[in-house]
């Protein structure tokens, strides 16, 4: 088996309103913005980049509760975000607020 993880933190810059699935399971899509600085060689670089993501059953409840700007730290799987849509997608599995 191969290895499908991510570990990032952010600032929830954007959601949706909680939805349901067909089958009744809450759905929740967001934004993360992640900003850091990283080593690179020598030296460090800047590292900014946006991440939609989305989340599923009780962890889409609680995300829906929470305010945008929370800071989090998220733990998922990266995926397209749909048959038909190559843009990657992170499926979040854990998520808390970190301040």
């Amino acid at each position: 088996m191969t290895s499908n993880r991510t570990r990032i933190s952010g600032r929830i810059a954007d959601k949706d309103s909680l939805r349901h699935t067909p089958a009744g399971v809450p759905v929740l899509t967001f934004t993360l913005v992640h900003r850091s600085e990283q080593p690179a060689g020598v030296g460090k670089r800047k590292v900014e980049c946006v991440i939609p993501a989305v989340a599923f059953e009780a962890l889409a409840e609680t995300i829906a509760r929470w305010p945008r700007d929370a800071q989090v730290e998220v733990e998922g799987y990266l995926a397209r975000k749909s048959r038909t849509e190559a843009q990657l997608t992170l499926y979040v599995q854990t998520i808390e607020l970190t301040e």
